[in-house]
């Protein structure tokens, strides 16, 4: 628009130029005006592809605008509109959608949000309900499908436009964010879906199938992952400081000022809540069905199984906390740390890990019986899916390639833990866990321990991936005597749920066994399987002691 004085406009009467000038400047006051009521700014998750959460919980649509201003949503199926304000001070808004169950998998819908200026628009197309997922965690959870066995087969085969992808970028921030950018929801095809992130992507097909809806039931898939980062990294700045004070303080002493520092791991951006800030924060309050993490192997350098268990539990109450849900709302599917070598203990990182689930009581460490349990948790074992890296024929990659039996594993626990629809048909989830330990009183020696397991129809012991003739004796398991020393030990099955496992080279008078252990090599050769092909989880536990001969 021009707006120069009317003696510049030579073709028109000075009258004529006057009049134009000044229409020309009130059109520039008015264009400039709606510019300015541009104000509604929807986060990122809003746009064409999107998928709002399906089930007993609201799914929730939030932004920023100028304080005050009126947000109106409209488009939701069967709701003819939803309004709100946006926040006095800060300008932040947030509208619930009430719960909603579609009947039709297929139903696809577009949502408008506007502000008091109807030019002030934002559609999304293409809009279905479905689960949403956040997958994060370390590499291997960012591995893409690329490195993956049989990729190219599953890359071409990714014509799935029911399953939509949302990648978070990584930042690492010193606050939290409220909004990430450079983003967008697109649904899954051959060329979207490689950079993705290859657990999640193949625990959504798998979920599909046990659905019975496979190529229907719409999946909304949130990846915020980072390689090489401590779990510290993905605590929020009050769980940071809960961690401190619980996780890292020794009985008897005060707590240290402060988690391990940046740099404890082998990376420098260990930094306790960057990535928190960066890549969690700004996606809540979206509504989520599940949290899928796979971590722990930068923790492997310098954790106890006592930190590491009480550190995990710290995040997923915080996490639940920041989306103000229950355990029971918010489910989380642990993949735990796979087969690798002796440069980090990852033992204690596996043993961690199964002691975060209520099932497995009685857990032992260094004499006492301790650990934190979450509620709503599964963890999924990978201790026998060892895989060289892609090129070489031999060795263990610490990245397990076989990320499609890994997602068979977490889709089949994740199914146990969020869907109760009937008529279903029912799987059997989970690989051999623990129901109880006892001594075997028929002999004093050599010591021997009876395990009962839930989960053990065809109950056996095979090699893990990859290794021959792994199952001699001994064969993957430990047990420990009254002073804590442990010593190699021969498992065998005894009975349709139970193993019997018996102490070798014990010698020591009154060196009575008190606790078992299994899987505490860092490549276990020898795994315990049910008749669907899932292994035992590692475990740790005391055997309940009675009045028994002295060996």
């Amino acid at each position: 628009w021009d707006c120069r004085p009317w003696s510049s406009f030579r073709s028109f009467s000075p009258q004529r130029g006057a009049s134009m000038a000044l229409l020309r400047c009130l059109l520039v006051a008015v264009a400039l005006a709606e510019a300015v009521l541009c104000i509604v700014h929807p986060h990122a998750l809003f746009g064409d592809n999107m998928v709002l959460q399906q089930g007993d919980l609201p799914a929730v649509v939030f932004g920023t605008a100028d304080p005050g201003e009126k947000v109106t949503l409209t488009g939701v199926p069967g709701k003819p509109s939803y309004t709100t304000f946006a926040n006095a001070s800060s300008g932040y808004w947030r509208i619930e959608i009430d719960p909603f169950q579609p009947t039709d998998a297929g139903q696809r819908f577009t949502l408008v949000l506007t502000g008091t200026n109807s030019k002030d628009r934002h559609t999304a197309a293409n809009v279905a309900y479905g689960d949403v997922l956040l997958c994060s965690g370390q590499s291997n959870m960012a591995l893409n499908l690329l490195p993956v066995y049989n990729s190219s087969a599953i890359i071409a085969a990714a014509n799935h436009p029911e399953i939509r992808l949302f990648h978070v970028p990584i930042v690492d921030s010193q606050t939290p964010l409220s909004n990430v950018s450079g983003v967008t929801w697109e649904p899954t095809t051959p060329t979207t879906v490689p950079p993705f992130s290859a657990i999640c992507y193949l625990t959504a097909l798998e979920l599909q199938r046990l659905q019975g809806a496979a190529g229907r039931a719409v999946y909304g898939l949130i990846e915020a992952a980072e390689g090489s980062t401590d779990i510290q990294a993905w605590l929020s700045a009050e769980a940071r400081e809960e961690a401190r004070t619980t996780c890292w303080a020794k009985p008897g002493q005060p707590a240290p000022p402060s988690l391990p520092p940046a740099g404890s791991g082998p990376t420098t951006n260990a930094t306790a809540t960057v990535l928190y800030n960066g890549m969690i924060a700004p996606i809540a309050p979206y509504s989520i069905k599940a949290v899928l993490w796979d971590q722990g192997e930068n923790n492997a350098h310098y954790c106890s199984t006592l930190q590491y268990n009480c550190l995990m539990a710290t995040l997923e109450s915080s996490w639940r906390k920041l989306w103000n849900i229950t355990p029971k709302q918010l489910p989380f599917g642990i993949v735990q740390i796979g087969g690798y070598g002796t440069s980090m203990n990852v033992t204690t990182i596996r043993f961690a890990q199964t002691a975060t689930l209520p099932e497995t009581q009685g857990w032992y460490e260094g004499n006492v019986s301790v650990r934190i349990a979450s509620n709503n948790t599964a963890v999924v074992p990978t201790y026998d899916l060892g895989s060289p890296r892609p090129g070489e024929k031999s060795g263990w990659w610490i990245h397990c390639r076989n990320k499609t039996e890994v997602s068979r594993r977490l889709g089949l626990q994740m199914h146990h833990l969020t869907t109760s629809a009937p008529g279903l048909a029912a799987e059997e989830y989970s690989g051999p866990i623990v129901a109880s330990t006892k001594l075997d009183a028929s002999t004093s020696h050599p010591p021997r321990a009876v395990v009962e397991f839930a989960h053990a129809s065809g109950l056996r012991l095979s090699p893990a991936q990859g290794c021959v003739a792994c199952c001699t004796q001994p064969n993957s398991f430990e047990v420990a005597n009254r002073a804590g020393h442990w010593f190699p030990a021969t498992a065998k099955v005894t009975g349709p749920s139970q193993i019997t496992v018996v102490a070798t080279n014990i010698s020591v008078t009154g060196s009575w066994l008190s606790a078992v252990r299994f899987a505490v090599q860092p490549i276990p050769q020898c795994a315990l399987y049910n008749d669907q092909e899932l292994p035992a989880l590692p475990f740790s536990l005391l055997v309940p002691y009675t009045a028994s001969p002295q060996p």
